[in-house]
């Protein structure tokens, strides 16, 4: 992938979790141009708009999951915790 210039980048910026060192400072992440061909923007404009959909599923599961076996007690915390990062109820 080439590298491209914020006024050259019509498609946005990636942020990429690293952990290190970098010039003698910490480096938890690099800003990257977003990618060149466009699939990446592609992608995460269908699951932004799929979003509402995904959490209406998720809640419909949570609730069918509700008292159906002593197993699905974890996965209602998981889908708790889930539903709360999406809304930012955390």
């Amino acid at each position: 992938m080439s590298k491209l210039t914020a006024s050259e980048n019509h498609r946005g910026f990636i942020i990429v979790a690293r952990a290190g060192r970098a010039g003698g400072k910490w480096a938890l992440a690099d800003v990257q141009p977003g990618d060149e061909d466009g699939n990446l923007g592609r992608a995460n404009a269908r699951l932004i708009a799929a979003a509402p959909e995904l959490l209406e599923m998720l809640r419909y599961c949570r609730e069918w999951l509700q008292g159906s076996s002593p197993k699905a007690a974890a996965r209602i915390q998981a889908i708790d915790a889930l539903i709360a990062k999406t809304t930012g109820d955390e």
